[in-house]
């Protein structure tokens, strides 16, 4: 008599039933994909300096930049795996909202 093997329909139906339930589990307001919002144009092609040339243009230590990175207060952050990287639009934004105006 032959061995009827249905390992893989158990197996199919298995991952079947594991995309139901996480489709399910999804919010029923997601957002399509033409709401998505993309970083302009110009955000791509501003240049990504390390911590040392961030530093210097901010004169502060990089001590300091990694105290306001792991803290929060400074300016924003790109990380790249373990590289940390700043756009320098970002530097010059953190700098024009730390200008106090003098009365």
């Amino acid at each position: 008599m032959p061995v009827i093997d249905n390992s893989r329909e158990r197996i199919d139906f298995a991952k079947e039933d594991a995309l139901r339930r996480f489709f399910s589990n999804l919010p029923a307001d997601l957002p399509e994909l033409e709401e998505l919002q993309v970083a302009p144009h110009n955000q791509l092609n501003d240049p990504l300096v390390d911590e040392k040339t961030a530093a210097n243009t901010l004169a502060c230590s990089v001590a300091l930049m990694r105290k306001w990175r792991r803290l929060g207060g400074g300016p924003r952050v790109v990380r790249i795996s373990r590289l940390v990287r700043y756009q320098q639009s970002d530097l010059v934004a953190f700098i024009q909202a730390k200008k106090e105006r003098v009365v």
